[in-house]
């Protein structure tokens, strides 16, 4: 995972971090355009007064959104299950072959 930049040609501002820095920058109208939101969620999620599955429900809608994040679950060791229906109980995040080949199946044949 990389970070992206705050700015593009401001790299001799920070000359420790290139390696981490990924070649994209921060979308900062989009930051300033959705922060509303990000407040909302952040604080729903550090007062308890929300799950961090129910915001990560209405913020990932699709199952190449998924595929990013899984890499990300599995370093934390955190979990990302299925609620309802025929794959219910499945957790998307685990690192074993059976849940890799489904979710790439998945991610092959449909969005959810």
């Amino acid at each position: 995972m990389k970070l992206y930049r705050p700015a593009a040609g401001e790299d001799e501002n920070w000359p420790n971090l290139g390696p981490v820095l990924s070649t994209k920058t921060i979308d900062w109208d989009l930051i300033a355009q959705q922060y509303d939101q990000i407040v909302k969620y952040t604080t729903a999620l550090r007062l308890g007064a929300a799950e961090a599955e129910q915001v990560l429900r209405r913020l990932f809608r699709s199952v190449a959104d998924i595929l990013a994040l899984r890499p990300v679950l599995i370093r934390r060791g955190l979990h990302l299950r299925v609620e309802s229906g025929l794959l219910s109980g499945t957790d998307l995040a685990s690192d074993d072959p059976g849940t890799k080949m489904m979710v790439n199946v998945l991610a092959a044949v449909l969005e959810f």
